[in-house]
């Protein structure tokens, strides 16, 4: 899977993320207008969220034990690779 594509499926995750926790959310059909109008139809896009659904089994929520495991990892990349600042990105 190309960079380009990894980007659009964690965009897609993002607005999965995003419904999940919000009362009031903003509609997939501004998230198309706004983040993914040139990569594909709005159709596609909710096809897209519903298959990521899918392979998530519709459990949005992971164990405390994956959770443990998957914060180890990240906290390991901080100390081997340093923080991210946001200023040097652009």
């Amino acid at each position: 899977m190309e960079a380009g594509e990894v980007g659009n499926v964690l965009a897609t995750l993002l607005f999965i993320a995003h419904c999940f926790v919000q009362d009031e959310t903003c509609p997939l059909n501004v998230w198309h207008k706004h983040l993914f109008k040139k990569y594909c139809s709005l159709k596609v896009l909710n096809a897209a969220v519903m298959r990521l659904l899918e392979l998530c089994r519709y459990k949005l929520r992971i164990t405390d034990a994956d959770l443990a495991k998957r914060l180890s990892h990240l906290h390991a990349s901080i100390d081997r690779f340093g923080s991210i600042d946001a200023r040097n990105l652009g």
